[in-house]
């Protein structure tokens, strides 16, 4: 049909105005989630993992010494302390000379913090805002990659799923690494797939620089290594012609990573002492793989590390040995040994600082840590920690358009016929899809294996690629009908409706529980008040309400209180003259007393036989009493008055 000169100038001037539209859609979006980030964090106090690391960032920058929280990267930390630089800050310099052990990094974060006549809270708010400004540049990317590959419809619907998660609110307004993590993910398989298009120098590069970003953001990217590897193999398979661009350029994309993952630790190492940091790396990992492979069977620590300084190929020689006598399980230790190597040559002491925090984060990964879940506790973990944990955290409105958007990519799958010449054209025209759905394989397989099972967290670097392709499938889903003979119920306004409603649901399932985002579990568990009874720690309690206990503490004027706080806060600080340190071994306490979430259920769990756990430190007493309150979701209140 002709179609008129109205027509033709509504359709042109229609698509500027719709995209235009959308673009002020997502402005809003992140604005609401700016003004939620902000607003939430606001009265929270430092979170347990914080104090290190915005004690770690400042060291980092101001006296360029790396030797605090060596187990992690260094740049979300030196992004977060950059505010604090114009402040007169009061640092512990003697305490952090006269750090022995590594894991002294939280006492000097105490003496920093709370005992060196800074403001906390100050320090707090101005080193948040590099971590939600990453939240929201995140969001942006989400926004722009998910409009690249489908459509503005799409775009829109991810960045609302984006912005409505409360896993997103709840760890991207903290000095932490787990958002980040999704961003580095999330740019460095946006390069990943160009290159694979089109395996230029220029992508080559540009991947090289997001997968180094990647890695310098969290530890847990070095997964991308291994994917990008076998994609750029599987990619040579399916287009021999530029085999010889896609070999060039995977050697550029890891030496160009290489070489800038070594840039801050030039930068961090700059005052560190060599023998120091060689001294810190060993002890760091003097346990890890049964130790040193040259330490004799009676030597201590620091009678080895005497011998190793003398003689500092002795363990890479050991290494060589064991390489060529084919003993590979005792090969796990050369990493290590590696890390102890470098720890003291010029330019590649970087190298052997990020190779360290690599290998104590595998460490650490494999071996666990004690941890709550279901009633039970234990140090081994759980397989179905995680699928659960993310089932209850996660609103119930998106696991339904998952699911939804599940089923439809699977009939669509099912309706094509397949065989291996169709798999490899699909493969050649879905380089983005197979990556995402390759990170969300491995990913997920290790997060399955592993036994730190501590929070949903640790998840995070998942979450991009889900909310983009649940997004795609629903908006191709929109417009539509694969049976019309259903009428209006299959209609493009019904499943609108539809769409919306969910995701109103999921708008305010998460905003009532503002401002406590972290304690947000979703109407199966009923809701923050019945999640302690799956997951506690950064699931819900992460020392973030004390100072909201010193609002109770004043509106109630209490004199005493006794406390048995989860976190790294500093509760004689925050709570001033009423606090009285309080634990289950010393008794009921005859008046007031709040104990963190955490420390109740795991007290009162059933405990792993394989782990020490005293019968005093159970908290029996407190078994039938009703607490008066919860603040936050997270600290408990009884008034014991009457048991006197």
């Amino acid at each position: 049909m002709h179609q008129g000169p109205f027509q033709g100038r509504g359709t042109t001037v229609g698509a500027p105005v719709r995209m235009g539209l959308r673009w002020l859609g997502a402005a809003a979006l992140l604005l609401v989630m700016l003004l939620l980030l902000l607003g939430s964090s606001w009265a929270d106090a430092f979170i347990y993992d914080e104090p290190p690391h915005i004690t770690a960032g400042y060291a980092y920058l101001r006296f360029r010494d790396a030797r605090l929280n060596p187990d992690n990267p260094p740049l979300l930390k030196m992004w977060a302390a950059v505010p604090l630089l114009p402040l007169t800050l009061q640092f512990p310099l003697a305490a952090l000379a006269r750090q022995a052990d590594p894991y002294e990094q939280w006492n000097t974060a105490q003496r920093f913090l709370y005992e060196s006549g800074n403001e906390p809270h100050r320090i707090a708010r101005l080193a948040r805002l590099r971590p939600i400004s990453v939240t929201l540049e995140l969001g942006l990317a989400l926004f722009c990659w998910t409009r690249v590959l489908a459509g503005g419809t799409a775009a829109l619907l991810a960045l609302v799923c984006y912005t409505w998660s409360p896993t997103i609110l709840a760890h991207g307004r903290y000095v932490t690494m787990d958002v980040s993590a999704a961003l580095g993910v999330a740019l460095a398989g946006l390069a990943l797939s160009r290159f694979l298009q089109c395996p230029s120098l220029r992508a080559a590069l540009v991947s090289g620089l997001t997968l180094a970003l990647a890695l310098l953001l969290k530890s847990s990217a070095v997964l991308l290594v291994p994917l990008i590897v076998a994609l750029t193999l599987l990619w040579l398979g399916l287009d021999r012609r530029r085999m010889v661009s896609y070999l060039r350029g995977v050697v550029i994309i890891g030496s160009t990573a290489a070489l800038l993952v070594l840039l801050p630790y030039l930068w961090t190492t700059g005052h560190y002492p060599a023998a120091q940091q060689v001294r810190d790396t060993y002890m760091l990992l003097s346990d890890y793989a049964d130790g040193p492979l040259g330490r004799p069977e009676q030597a201590t620590a620091e009678e080895d590390l005497a011998r190793l300084q003398h003689d500092r190929t002795r363990d890479l020689r050991a290494c060589a040995r064991l390489l060529a006598e084919q003993r590979l399980p005792r090969l796990t230790r050369c990493a290590a040994e590696l890390a102890i190597f470098l720890a003291d040559k010029p330019i590649v002491r970087g190298w052997g600082a990020y190779l360290a925090g690599l290998v104590f984060t595998h460490w650490r990964a494999r071996n666990g840590t004690i941890a709550y879940f279901r009633g039970e506790v234990s140090g081994s973990g759980w397989w179905s920690y995680f699928p659960v944990v993310y089932a209850v955290k996660e609103p119930l409105p998106f696991h339904l358009l998952t699911a939804l958007a599940l089923s439809l990519a699977l009939a669509r799958v099912w309706s094509r016929a397949w065989g291996l010449r169709a798999l490899i054209t699909w493969l050649r025209s879905h380089a983005t899809d197979t990556i995402m759905l390759g990170w969300l394989a491995l990913y997920w397989s290790v997060a399955l294996s592993v036994s730190l099972n501590i929070g949903i967290r640790h998840l995070l670097p998942v979450f991009p690629f889900t909310i983009l392709l649940v997004a795609r499938e629903l908006s191709r889903w929109l417009p539509h009908s694969p049976r019309p003979c259903w009428g209006p119920l299959t209609s493009r306004g019904a499943k609108l409706m539809v769409l919306i409603g969910l995701l109103v649901w999921q708008g305010v399932s998460v905003v009532r529980v503002y401002p406590a985002f972290l304690a947000y579990f979703n109407e199966a568990v009923g809701g923050p008040a019945g999640g302690a009874q799956y997951v506690v720690d950064s699931n819900l309690d992460w020392g973030q309400d004390v100072r909201r206990l010193r609002a109770f503490i004043d509106t109630h004027g209490l004199e005493t209180i006794a406390v048995d706080y989860y976190g790294t806060s500093s509760p004689r600080h925050e709570l001033g003259a009423p606090f009285v340190p309080w634990g289950s071994a010393l008794g009921p306490y005859p008046g007031w007393l709040a104990v963190s979430a955490t420390n109740l259920y795991e007290a009162q769990g059933r405990w792993d036989p394989a782990l020490w756990h005293r019968a005093e430190d159970a908290y029996a007493w407190l078994q039938g009493k009703r607490p008066v309150t919860t603040i936050g979701y997270s600290i408990v209140v009884f008034d014991l008055r009457d048991s006197r």
